[in-house]
């Protein structure tokens, strides 16, 4: 009687030899197969391990929610609650007259006015909203929830998410740059340049110099090449 072991043998003795993304195992698939560039893992087990782990679970301990929040390290509800009492941990807020944010009156609500509303979800003090980024002061025609005073703050604080950088660490590179310490550009707006292999932070240079530097895959030979060919 032939075995699980021996079947699966017989079926792959031909085939391509491949490597287990999530295990690093190497297992065999017919090479004759139209979808064999699209194998990455061994098995199933090791296809839903990978998707968990590239979907970043919540951070908090004991969360069983798989998909974080956007732009966030907890799942929708820590990040609410994050957003709203500072912390992760369940607080229960019963209306007894005052406001919960300011002390002044709030009759059956829990807050005096939308704007301490949002003041005491953001955490800051007060009743003037400065931009987390810069600390530049948020119009007052703005939505209750804006927390940058710029579409450009916004685009600094999603780049600090994407490439796993401090906010201030950021905005500090944002400051000290002046020009492009390829091509000298001042004009252009900077962007974060990063290795594809390392994930590793280089430095902020303009726009066309880092897709230049992705069209020759980071390899100083074919920029070296390129050189030689121009000259």
């Amino acid at each position: 009687m032939i075995g699980a072991d021996d079947t699966y043998q017989s079926d792959h003795t031909e085939g391509r030899v491949l490597t287990c993304q999530h295990c690093g195992k190497d297992f065999r698939k017919d090479s004759r197969s139209s979808r064999i560039r699209f194998v990455r893992h061994c098995s199933q087990e090791c296809r839903t391990a990978t998707s968990r782990t590239n979907l970043k679970s919540c951070e908090t301990e004991g969360c069983e929610i798989v998909q974080r929040s956007r732009y966030s390290r907890w799942c929708e509800m820590h990040y609410g609650r994050v957003r709203r009492n500072g912390h992760t941990e369940r607080v229960n807020r019963t209306a007894n007259g005052t406001c919960h944010h300011c002390g002044a009156e709030a009759g059956r609500n829990l807050y005096c006015s939308p704007v301490c509303r949002r003041r005491a979800r953001l955490r800051v003090p007060g009743r003037e909203l400065s931009c987390i980024v810069c600390n530049n002061p948020i119009a007052s025609s703005a939505r209750l929830d804006a927390i940058y005073c710029s579409r450009g703050c916004g685009n600094i604080a999603v780049q600090a998410y994407r490439y796993g950088l401090p906010l201030q660490d950021l905005v500090d590179l944002m400051r000290v740059y002046h020009a492009c310490p390829i091509c000298g550009d001042a004009e252009s707006s900077p962007v974060v340049d990063h290795s594809h292999e390392t994930g590793r932070v280089r430095g902020l240079i303009c726009g066309m110099c880092n897709r230049a530097l992705g069209f020759f895959r980071d390899d100083p030979i074919r920029l070296a090449n390129a050189i030689e060919y121009l000259r």
